[in-house]
């Protein structure tokens, strides 16, 4: 038995050495009230533009936290659809030309939130980052992002590649045990995507089809998706981490009914895989639902 758990622990520690911290973000040296951008740019070397904050839709809250003291709440007021009426958004640069990258982060909605019909959360991309119904070629980009979906808040990972089926991104549904995974009100989650790139084209060879999506949620299995086509050539890489958010859609019916919010902590992106963590955050959420 014990012979068992040293191997098990060995193996974390195997994988966790193998993997590269490429952004850490937590709040804890932010001070409370309005995130101002010059606070961002520290948080998140090199931003270069954003949407929401000038508009003081992020700010730093104190005494709700699952690791530490501090958390980012961001708003988003009645009636608003896209990043320029609601929500936040900037996106960040990771050094290095990596294939394979594991993002997690933890958010909490507000216990009156209003999810409406859905709206868009943080994830990874690569290149041009394509988004907003400008469908990729193997050539410029792609991103996977999260979102939550109707008025129940399910979780879906929304993709957009090279070949996808439609002008907007491909929803690819979180479950567990057969059962969709629902973001609950007034609860803290950890949700966790490791992108795996595609084989790039080598010669006068096709790429392949081979890039792989896999998430977690609370620290259980939701997804584990193969057989994407996210490039095409080999200088095309995981390099950003894209801080997404807001209602939308692009028309007044997805829009909050009342101002509401949702708090945001803990980001961590990693060049690599690292096993998903069962930790004191998901027996929080189990005793909270």
């Amino acid at each position: 038995m014990l012979r068992s758990v040293c191997a098990i622990l060995l193996a974390f520690l195997a994988g966790a050495t193998r993997s590269q911290t490429l952004l850490a973000v937590d709040f804890e040296k932010a001070g409370t009230g309005a995130y101002a951008y010059a606070q961002v740019q520290a948080d998140w070397p090199g931003v270069t533009w954003q949407n929401g904050l000038t508009e003081g839709r992020g700010s730093i809250a104190a005494g709700d936290s699952v690791s530490g003291t501090r958390s980012l709440r961001v708003a988003y007021p009645k009636g608003s659809v896209g990043p320029t009426e609601g929500g936040a958004q900037w996106r960040v640069f990771l050094a290095g030309n990596h294939d394979t990258v594991t993002m997690s982060y933890r958010v909490r909605f507000g216990s009156d939130f209003d999810f409406v019909k859905g709206g868009k959360l943080p994830g990874l991309c690569g290149s041009k980052c394509n988004t907003g119904g400008d469908v990729p070629q193997d050539t410029d980009g792609w991103s996977a992002r999260l979102m939550w979906r109707d008025s129940v808040g399910r979780a879906v990972q929304y993709l957009y590649f090279p070949g996808q089926p439609g002008t907007y991104g491909l929803d690819l549904p979180w479950t567990v045990n057969g059962k969709n995974c629902l973001f609950g009100r007034g609860v803290w989650h950890e949700v966790r995507t490791r992108v795996i790139l595609n084989t790039p084209r080598r010669g006068s060879g096709a790429a392949l089809h081979d890039g792989r999506v896999t998430s977690w949620f609370d620290g259980a299995l939701a997804l584990d998706s193969g057989g994407f086509l996210f490039r095409g050539a080999d200088t095309m890489h995981v390099n950003h981490f894209y801080v997404s958010t807001f209602h939308g859609g692009n028309d007044a019916s997805w829009a909050p009914s009342r101002d509401v919010s949702a708090l945001f902590d803990d980001f961590l992106v990693v060049a690599g895989s690292v096993p998903p963590v069962h930790n004191a955050l998901m027996m929080k959420t189990e005793t909270r639902r």
